[in-house]
């Protein structure tokens, strides 16, 4: 079922509803007022009978019409002291109209209301009520007729407006909701052509100012944000691709470069070490995309436990420490605290040591790699990893974290050029591996020269607390 039929179901359920529940305080407010007024008539007709009584106007004579007169649809009966009927008016009847059971039990000045039918088509209300002077009990009686009439016509006009109603409300719900819907049609419609549109075209949004346009202007900022997504990953796949096939290409050629016929051994283990580091970059690229696909799947084999910082960081740095020294860059170790924090040394190293590579990757000759632990409050720990090289340009620090981003500028100043470049992953991995941690990372330039990037980490944590919400 459609929303617009829903809608209109709806629409017609509560109408029904309304009109039951109208019908019914109808039903009930025509009744009372019947019988207030009927009871009214029948209060005036019993003391109007009672004085009558009283000044003896009336005597009493078994079972014959006196003087009393009635109303039209309306009689009389009066019972005497020993509670014998002793007079009646034409159209009573000479048998009682009401029990012996209320005629001993009328009582003065407290009327009693009882039903009287003396045929399918013919129902009374009957007062009954004892008059003090003479004892005598009085029975008032009316037709009822009009209620019983009313009644049935209320009934019949609600058995055949109730349908009515139901229909006119669905036919009415379905057209205001039709209504309603359209801008989210038109929405509908215009989306289903979304894959025809060009690159700036979007929803149109609605005038009215209300949850349509709402709609749309969510619906425009999913569809900016997908069409984001999806170029991110066409640049992700086709960089990639490249970071892939460049060093394969290498390795295919110098494989078929050492099977050429006339190769010394020392060319031939020349080109195979070749082929060898290629290889290795490939490796490092597969692990890193496998990192990043991972970290996307929300896939992680962390194992979190506490560790001394300064330790830690000793320990990672003195791992790269032949590295600068075959690129002539000094490292300083800058350790003024001794924080405790819950980690996985293994990712968190690996995070650390893509770092201290980039960093060495732009250090020229001679110059100095500082790496400074401190505390930043109470709650957290930072770690410093400043160089001396060209920095990162001002255009590039907001994308520097992003997988496959890599700024030709920053090679500026940089003799090795062979070294410079990369994947692009490495500071991208840092920042997934330290996002995991609960940290993260910054990116800033010294104010003399060179770049600084900031691992922020908490410290004090109970590891189980941490592996609780991996």
């Amino acid at each position: 079922m459609t929303i617009r039929s829903r809608i209109a179901l709806i629409f017609a359920l509560m109408a029904v509803v309304f009109f039951s529940v109208a019908g019914a305080l109808l039903y009930r407010s025509n009744d009372n007022a019947i019988l207030n007024t009927l009871k009214n008539d029948l209060n005036k007709s019993s003391a109007r009978i009672i004085d009558q009584l009283d000044s003896k106007v009336i005597r009493l004579r078994p079972l014959v019409d006196g003087p009393i007169s009635v109303r039209e649809q309306e009689f009389v009966q009066i019972f005497d002291s020993t509670n014998h009927l002793r007079y009646t008016t034409q159209g009573a009847g000479k048998r009682p109209s009401v029990s012996l059971a209320s005629v001993n039990g009328a009582r003065v000045s407290v009327p009693t209301y009882v039903t009287f039918r003396r045929s399918e088509n013919d129902r009374f209300l009957i007062l009954v009520i004892r008059d003090d002077a003479t004892k005598n009990v009085i029975a008032v009686g009316g037709s009822i007729d009009q209620l019983i009439d009313s009644r049935s016509n209320i009934l019949v006009d609600m058995l055949i407006g109730l349908p009515l109603t139901a229909v006119f409300a669905f036919l009415a719900g379905y057209y205001l909701a039709g209504r309603a819907l359209t801008p989210v049609d038109k929405l509908r419609r215009e989306a289903e052509k979304l894959k025809e549109l060009g690159e700036g075209d979007l929803l149109t949004v609605p005038k009215t100012k209300d949850e349509i346009a709402d709609l749309a202007e969510t619906l425009n900022s999913m569809i900016i944000d997908i069409r984001k997504s999806i170029a991110e990953q066409k640049i992700f796949i086709a960089s990639a691709s490249h970071e892939l096939r460049t060093p394969l290409a290498r390795v295919s050629a110098d494989l078929e470069l050492a099977l050429l016929k006339g190769r010394t051994l020392e060319e031939i283990e020349a080109l195979i070490r070749k082929a060898d580091r290629n290889i290795r970059k490939l490796v490092v690229v597969c692990n890193s995309l496998l990192t990043i696909a991972k970290q996307e799947r929300g896939e992680n084999d962390f194992n979190l436990s506490l560790h001394s910082l300064d330790e830690f960081v000793s320990e990672t740095v003195e791992g790269l420490r032949r590295e600068a020294d075959a690129k002539s860059v000094n490292i300083v170790l800058d350790i003024t605290c001794k924080p405790l924090a819950a980690i996985d040394s293994y990712h968190l190293s690996r995070a650390l040591e893509n770092i201290l590579e980039n960093a060495l990757r732009y250090s020229p000759p001679n110059s100095f790699l500082t790496v400074r632990l401190s505390l930043v409050d109470i709650d957290s720990v930072q770690i410093d990893v400043l160089d001396q090289g060209p920095g990162f340009p001002s255009d590039f620090i907001d994308e520097a974290l992003r997988p496959f981003s890599r700024s030709e500028k920053t090679t500026l100043g940089v003799k090795d050029k062979s070294s410079a470049g990369g994947a692009g992953l490495g500071l991208s991995i840092a920042n997934m591996i330290t996002e995991m941690h609960g940290g993260s990372i910054k990116i800033s330039n010294n104010p003399d020269s060179g770049a600084k990037v900031s691992i922020v980490l908490p410290k004090f944590v109970e590891a189980k607390e941490l592996n609780a919400t991996r």
